[in-house]
Formats: C-alpha cells, structure tokens, sequence
C-alpha cells in the first residue's frame, strides 16, 4: 500500500468513484470498491491485540490496585469493612471487565467476526473513563 501524498490522492480518488457508484446504483462497482477501501485482516489482528494489550494493562491495575486496597483495609481488623459493596466494586467488576477485555477479543479474532472482539475492547477500554472516576472518587 502506497504511503503519504499518493496513498491521499488514491483514497480521494476511492471515496469519489465510491460516490459515483453509488449516485448511479452500479452495484459490481460498488462491491469493488467496497473490498478495495476494505481494511486488511493483518491490521484487525493488530489492532484487536494492541487494544487487548492496553486493556491488560489499565484493567490490570484497577485489579491490582482494588486487591490490595482490599488486603489493607482487612488488616485492620474494622467489623464490617471490607463490606461485599467495597469488594464487588474494586475487586470483583475490574476481574470481569479485565477477562471480558482480555477473552473476548482473541476469541472472536479466530472467529469469522474480529471486528465485533476489535469493538469489545475498545468498548472495555472506553468504560475505563467512568469507571476511574467512579473508582477514584471523582477525582
């Protein structure tokens, strides 16, 4: 694939001829270039494991993080703390999201829909945002 000025001008040159075809309804042309604009599977695959890596990483550390918030505040002996809220939220839900973010995605990409496990984790890794600022108080 050419890379830089020419790669803008062939891409340019796509989306116009991909207008044309479809003002004039010419559907062999359009399925052309539809695989032509197409991404490749070798960049899915790529792609589908950066993200997984990235989410292995910032999940990790909200599981990481919410363990030994948890084995800290049990060595404190208080009654009642941690209670199973505190235990769900900062240990249990980053588990689920971290195998969610991790499984899915490699399994789908052996499947014949890499794409949906591409969208699971960047859906996962979005879900980070709200779920630090939960996890943090806000701050």
């Amino acid at each position: 694939m050419p890379e830089g000025p020419q790669a803008m001008t062939i891409l340019e040159t796509s989306w116009h001829r991909y207008f044309d075809v479809v003002v004039s309804g010419n559907l062999s042309t359009l399925t052309e270039l539809s695989n032509r604009l197409r991404v490749g599977a070798e960049n899915v695959t790529r792609t589908i494991y950066t993200l997984v890596a990235a989410n292995a990483v910032l999940w990790g550390c909200f599981v990481w993080s919410g363990l030994n918030g948890m084995s800290y505040v049990r060595s404190q002996h208080v009654s009642g703390y941690p209670n199973d809220g505190q235990i769900r939220f900062y240990v249990v839900v980053p588990v689920i999201m971290f195998a969610v973010s991790l499984v899915l995605p490699i399994v789908l990409n052996r499947t014949r829909w890499p794409r949906i496990g591409m969208w699971t984790a960047i859906g996962t890794l979005f879900l980070l945002l709200p779920f630090g600022c939960l996890y943090t108080g806000g701050v």
